[in-house]
């Protein structure tokens, strides 16, 4: 096959894959959920395995005991996040009154000066810009429901998922076989190097940031609820959750526990005791917790991964965040390999090829 056919067969493959995820991204958050989670318990299927335990037994031993851990901790958090919710709904006006007067104050005292009117006031600042939040809030719930409408379907969640991963993770070597031998012969090993630098940087940061997570998740619930801030355990757990999303973790988990600090303590020493934590978890993450678990050979820089999380819920809702890392994992090995092969060719090297 000529380097043209090539060109057109593998650009056929992609634009129909493109097209059949675009036209049934819908119905595919299940399946989607059950191959992540057959790819990342394929290493544990593999050690019971190896120990003689039959593939089949092996994979149902290892899907229950996570989905058995999930209900476990998703029983023992309920109670406790029910009662979180409960204080919410009771404070939470009380410190957006008090937001939205402390805002008016300082907007009043520097601002006013510069503008004509009394735009700062409560009520403008509530007609003007209250009907704006109210409507961007109404969008983006909206737009999680119609983008991810499997996420809310119990019966894809509780039973289509786990009954996919189940059967994907019993056949999982079977399934990589075969695909293995429909690889054309004769570039076989390249691409099997290929394949191998793409799971290496999706079972890194995967599995990697799906730790860090963890961790990070536990370390703020337990810190945030020590000091007394209102709704510590449900914050905490939210922040390790969006750590997942480069920066946003940071920079939103910093801003939402510092500023309800503020406004539920009346000194200074709770607040920079919050800080202190929220430090402490950032140079965690940074220095201890992503270097040992993801590492540096992952080659997936946080802003492309930014990237690619943003584009996939734009264009697929919660599909398409779900596939967004792996997506973003094959183009960046494919865009490294296409960069090494350039620069082995003449028009990189400036040389002309010697003719016979």
């Amino acid at each position: 096959m000529s380097v043209r056919n090539h060109f057109i067969f593998w650009s056929l493959v992609i634009i129909l894959t493109a097209g059949f995820v675009l036209l049934f991204h819908d119905i595919l958050t299940p399946f989607i959920l059950g191959l992540i989670f057959g790819y990342l318990l394929d290493p544990m299927t593999d050690r019971l395995e190896a120990i003689k335990v039959p593939r089949g037994i092996a994979a149902f031993i290892v899907l229950s005991g996570f989905f058995i851990f999930l209900v476990l901790v998703f029983a023992l958090l309920v109670p406790v996040l029910e009662a979180q919710f409960v204080r919410m709904a009771t404070v939470l006006p009380d410190y957006i009154q008090t937001t939205k007067a402390q805002i008016e104050n300082v907007a009043s005292d520097y601002l006013q000066p510069y503008f004509k009117g009394d735009i700062f006031s409560s009520e403008n600042l509530t007609e003007k810009y209250g009907q704006r939040a109210i409507e961007w809030g109404t969008g983006v719930v909206k737009n999680l429901w119609t983008g991810g409408q499997a996420l809310f379907s119990l019966i894809s969640l509780l039973v289509i998922t786990p009954v996919v991963a189940f059967y994907l993770l019993r056949d999982w070597d079977k399934m990589v076989a075969q695909i293995d031998s429909y690889l054309p012969a004769r570039n076989r090993d390249k691409i099997h190097s290929i394949l191998h630098d793409i799971d290496q940087a999706l079972s890194g940061f995967l599995r990697g940031q799906a730790l860090v997570c963890l961790i990070l998740g536990l370390f703020y619930a337990i810190g945030l609820t020590l000091v007394g801030l209102d709704f510590g355990l449900l914050i905490g757990l939210f922040i390790g959750l969006v750590s997942f999303v480069p920066y946003i973790g940071a920079i939103f988990g910093g801003i939402l526990c510092i500023g309800l600090a503020l406004l539920q303590f009346g000194s200074l020493t709770p607040v920079l005791i919050v800080a202190a934590i929220f430090a402490v978890g950032q140079f965690l993450e940074g220095n201890v917790l992503a270097p040992k678990f993801v590492g540096d050979n992952v080659n997936l820089h946080p802003v492309w991964v930014l990237f690619a999380l943003l584009a996939g819920g734009s264009l697929m809702g919660f599909t398409g965040m779900l596939i967004a890392v792996p997506v973003a994992a094959v183009i960046g090995v494919m865009t490294r390999y296409a960069l090494d092969e350039y620069k082995k060719t003449s028009v990189y090297s400036g040389k002309k090829k010697r003719t016979k």
